[in-house]
């Protein structure tokens, strides 16, 4: 979806059509909030057999339930994924690839650095942060 979002805004950017590049960046958003969406549902649906993949064994077995409960926190970022990858591809059209770096960096620092730490400081959670998006 980026690598087209990013095609089609360069084109309307040549172009000097900037209704086309909002209308382009509209569409990208709305169609990964649905993907997600979906994905989301079924990750939190389907959180305990997922977190099985990971704690099959004896010894892992007793990080099941953490597993389970993080699975379904961090589905939730997902939600925020499209707003970030779509004005990075955006950005990226229209020739200003520092600040689709800087969207880059921010978002994997936040959600994959700042994110689990704060979620895993509190001790009465007990949740495990595994983001790597």
């Amino acid at each position: 979806m980026s690598v087209a979002l990013t095609a089609v805004t360069g084109a309307a950017y040549g172009a000097r059509n900037p209704k086309k590049i909002e209308e382009s960046l509209n569409y990208a958003v709305k169609l990964l909030l649905l993907i997600d969406a979906a994905i989301l549902s079924a990750m939190v649906a389907f959180a305990p057999q997922i977190s099985t993949i990971f704690t099959y064994t004896e010894a892992s077995a007793v990080i099941y339930d953490e597993v389970a409960k993080t699975i379904k926190i961090t589905a939730f970022i997902l939600l925020f994924a499209p707003l970030g990858v779509s004005s990075a591809s955006v950005f990226q059209g229209m020739g200003k690839g520092e600040r689709s770096f800087a969207i880059t960096v921010l978002r994997s620092v936040v959600s994959q650095f700042l994110l689990p730490i704060y979620l895993q400081f509190p001790s009465d959670l007990k949740v495990f942060c595994w983001v790597s998006f």
